[in-house]
């Protein structure tokens, strides 16, 4: 055995084949069998990790094939150059309702993609589309392309014709669905403004005539008449939103401003039991160019939401002048009350249109909404959070033309 391994040594020093240890020319006879017997050994157990892998590989490859055989939708593997090179069961199904065969090019089944299926089969940039859209008479197909092998490509044929109509119904009934929602909301607004205009006179009549100090109804008219107004004019917000962006200003002190609110609410706070405190800097006693309406809307909202659905006692105004020496003060108004708060899960929900947080007490659920949008429409912006029982709201407004500061707090 020494010597038939020696000759072996003489074999490869004669081969000139160079080995991993340059010493292994060095070694003596059962040195040189235990080490061909490891290096054996060690080509032994990689083969047959080969093997199972290849075996492994070949199921893999019979499952990917059953799958791609099997599926419902057509596959074509294709060469670069377009021709059709295999194609799975509904692949070739589509191939003969098209009178095509293996082999033929795919852009051939669509006319229309011919001079660019080449361009599109071949860009495997970052940017470029994995999808193409074409058209076959009057069916529509969707081709998707995903790498196969360096030369093939796998192509998905998906029918899109039926989505499509779908589609194109759709839009037809949403666009009907739009005018008619347009003439109801217009329709909707030329009722309000018909209503609200005698209305104003009335209760401009109802002040001349000091009803609201005739007992026993003279208070409940004049509560009564004002609640509608300020409903209807809820109401022309979100019938009319851009009307909402149009807000005239006129100089006007912000303190006398809330007083006169706070007095078109006083039968409110007589009926809830409400005590107000209105509390200001000196500069909001000052005149100042305000989106009077706006204003107007807002804090009366907010006053009849704490006073109709606090549950508390009292409401305390507050009023400041950010900036006030500036070309744009910033008006700034708080309205607490110490009442039970709202849940955390509420605070996003009551800005909805028509939403009411406690829908056994009065309320259309336009307030918030409106107060939101005319906060938005002036740039602003209305949220809410939940900090402590009682409730907190804070509405900044500038009250110079052409700033688009405005933002609205809403908190609790």
């Amino acid at each position: 055995m020494n010597n038939r391994f020696e000759e072996l040594r003489r074999r490869i020093e004669r081969a000139g084949v160079e080995t991993p240890d340059k010493d292994f020319v060095k070694l003596s006879s059962d040195e040189l069998i235990h080490e061909i017997s490891v290096y054996h050994a060690e080509l032994l157990a990689q083969n047959e990790e080969l093997e199972h892998a290849a075996v492994l590989a070949q199921d893999q490859a019979a499952a990917n094939t059953a799958l791609f055989e099997a599926a419902p939708v057509a596959y074509f593997i294709v060469t670069e150059r377009g021709a059709i090179e295999r194609a799975n069961g509904s692949g070739t199904e589509l191939l003969k309702e098209f009178d095509f065969s293996i082999g033929s090019r795919l852009a051939s089944l669509y006319a229309d993609i011919d001079s660019r299926f080449s361009l599109w089969l071949l860009n495997w940039s970052d940017t470029a589309p994995k999808s193409l859209r074409v058209k076959q008479t009057e069916r529509w197909h969707q081709l998707t392309k995903a790498r196969f092998t360096d030369d093939r490509v796998l192509i998905t044929v998906t029918d899109i014709t039926e989505l499509l109509r779908s589609r194109e119904r759709y839009q037809d009934v949403a666009a009907t669905l739009k005018q008619e929602r347009a003439k109801l909301m217009q329709g909707l607004a030329v009722l309000a403004h018909e209503l609200r205009t005698p209305l104003a006179s009335m209760r401009m009549m109802m002040d001349e005539q000091k009803i609201a100090s005739q007992e026993p109804y003279g208070s409940s008219l004049v509560s009564s008449t004002d609640h509608v107004l300020n409903v209807l004019d809820d109401l022309q917000v979100i019938l009319d939103p851009n009307e909402s962006k149009h807000y005239a200003r006129r100089v006007e002190a912000p303190y006398a401003l809330t007083e006169r609110v706070l007095t078109s609410l006083r039968f409110v706070f007589k009926e809830n039991g409400i005590a107000t405190k209105l509390v200001a800097d000196k500069y909001a006693a000052k005149a100042y160019e305000v989106p009077v309406q706006a204003v107007r809307q807002i804090l009366t909202n907010l006053l009849k939401n704490a006073a109709v659905h606090s549950e508390g006692s009292q409401i305390r105004i507050r009023l400041s002048i950010e900036n006030p020496d500036s070309d744009k003060p910033i008006l700034d108004m708080q309205v607490t009350d110490d009442g039970v708060g709202i849940a955390q899960e509420k605070l996003e929900s009551m800005f909805g249109v028509f939403e009411r947080g406690d829908k056994h007490r009065n309320g259309t659920g336009l307030g918030l909404y409106a107060s939101r949008q005319i906060a938005t429409s002036l740039g602003g912006r209305l949220v809410a959070n939940s900090i402590r029982s009682g409730r907190y709201f804070h509405c900044s407004i500038t009250s110079q033309p052409g700033s688009s500061r405005c933002g609205c707090r809403y908190q609790s």
